[in-house]
């Protein structure tokens, strides 16, 4: 097969169809633009919804053993270099009393040197200080309104053992996570396992270099003989609902591409009409059906690539304009920023690729198979 021959045509045929050409980039490049758009956000919203809940409201491994365990289980945790971090925690629910006001929260004992290291909870203190000590406490923002308590001020704590805690508000947080600035009370952890006694159980929070490897983490404490869950596991309802949205997505992209691809397969086919004879004289003259075939395909890839450049320098052009937006997620408005790293840029291609060839392929048949006699005659 001659190809000079093949890309000599294609970038005649090309420039002849101005019009149309331009008309046909254009839709790829609108196409291509929403792809990328629509993926950055949603690798954006996966990453803000996964970097606010993991280390905070979710460890990246949780493992669950007994106080007199817990020395065995942090020499084994201290020489695996996977870790950066882990912080014992002791939880209960307990009910929360100021004045004549209650509410049912949830108490977490922490070391607080330690657990800052995991969750880093102490980025988060809007008033006070995090160093809980004692008889000493750090709430949520939203449940200190509720509440109307401030550092500083007293509040008691009814416990499951049926005694009454006071304790004094050393900090307040804001985490703008509901379920964590809503219920949660820190408190020291030797205060709380002290005050509720009998047999505890410690879930232990592992902070990863690298949280992928969550599940071979845990899978490797399993082999060891500890109870331990990886964050994909504790965070599965979030996963889940971040698939819906991926298949949300990948719905819409799929009707883009049907229409997209519908409205340039009825340009091609009326531009292979309009070439019919030109088409019946080069295969008269000597070329080949796979020739003629491959001119179609060349100007599809042309396309292809023109309408990638295009929608692609749009679609960084608003991620770098607008940088991040608003969205409700969970009940909560959180912001996502844009992501458009290397591999949504190359899918992107993928995909303009795809819109073009696909779109063209059936004009590049019916050309490939005109019969030069019959085209003759017929004009």
């Amino acid at each position: 097969m001659n190809w000079r021959f093949v890309w000599f045509l294609a970038l005649r045929y090309l420039v002849s169809w101005k019009k149309h050409s331009a008309i046909i980039v254009v839709v790829i490049a609108g196409s291509v633009f929403l792809y990328a758009l629509t993926y950055s956000m949603l690798c954006g919203l996966e990453y803000a919804t996964l970097s606010r809940t993991l280390g905070l409201a979710v460890p990246h491994v949780k493992v669950e053993v007994s106080p007199r365990d817990y020395s065995k289980l942090a020499e084994l945790l201290e020489s695996d270099t996977r870790i950066s971090a882990f912080s014992p925690r002791l939880l209960c629910d307990s009910l929360l009393v100021v004045g004549e006001s209650s509410r049912g929260v949830r108490v977490i004992g922490i070391q607080y040197s330690l657990e800052n290291r995991v969750s880093k909870i102490s980025r988060y203190i809007v008033d006070g200080s995090w160093s809980v000590r004692d008889d000493e406490c750090v709430i949520g923002v939203v449940l200190a309104d509720k509440m109307n308590v401030s550092v500083g001020e007293s509040i008691y704590l009814l416990l499951p053992t049926g005694s009454l805690w006071k304790l004094r508000i050393r900090g307040v947080f804001e985490t703008s996570i509901s379920e964590i600035d809503s219920y949660v009370v820190y408190v020291d952890l030797s205060e709380l396992e002290n005050r509720l006694g009998g047999d505890k159980t410690y879930c232990v929070a592992l902070r990863l270099k690298n949280p992928s490897e969550a599940s071979m983490v845990a899978d490797w404490l399993k082999e060891k003989g500890y109870r331990a869950s990886s964050w994909e596991k504790l965070a599965g309802n979030i996963l889940r609902l971040l698939e819906v949205e991926r298949f949300y997505s990948n719905a819409l992209i799929g009707s883009v591409l049907v229409i997209t691809s519908l409205g340039i397969v009825n340009i091609m086919l009326m531009l292979t009409e309009s070439r019919k004879k030109s088409i019946g004289v080069l295969k008269a003259i000597g070329a080949t059906s796979r020739e003629i075939f491959s001119i179609y395909f060349v100007v599809s890839l042309i396309y292809g690539v023109l309408g990638y450049l295009v929608g692609l320098v749009g679609a960084v052009a608003v991620a770098e304009a607008l940088k991040e937006v608003s969205v409700e997620f969970l009940s909560e408005k959180i912001t996502v920023p844009f992501i458009l790293d290397s591999e949504l840029c190359f899918l992107s291609l993928v995909f303009s690729i795809v819109v073009s060839t696909i779109s063209c392929a059936y004009s590049a048949y019916r050309a490939s198979t005109i019969k030069p006699a019959e085209v003759m005659r017929f004009e």
